[in-house]
């Protein structure tokens, strides 16, 4: 498995579900400690300011558990840290 297939795979897993709380996957990086994947970080950025049916926090525990489950149907490793930070693109309103 390479690092480039895996960061793609969950990248393809959480897109949907991410536009579906107004963001997008901007990185998916991957930590390796010893030539075993110790980590996954996702970068989402969220566009707008829009009202949301949901926190980000809840939001992003969806995505977390979305990711994880491409981490442990590729490599089999349910010990992966996967985490998530969001940075907020606020778009100026229309005239």
């Amino acid at each position: 498995m390479t690092e480039l297939a895996l960061s793609k795979a969950i990248t393809a897993e959480i897109s949907d579900s991410a536009a579906a709380e107004s963001a997008a996957v901007a990185d998916v990086e991957l930590d390796l400690a010893d030539g075993a994947l110790a980590g996954v970080h996702v970068h989402l950025v969220a566009v707008g300011a829009d009202g949301r049916e949901r926190t980000m926090l809840d939001g992003g525990e969806r995505l977390r558990g979305l990711a994880g489950g491409v981490v442990r149907r590729m490599i089999g490793a349910d010990d992966v840290r996967i985490d998530l930070t969001w940075e907020e693109l606020l778009t100026p309103a229309a005239q």
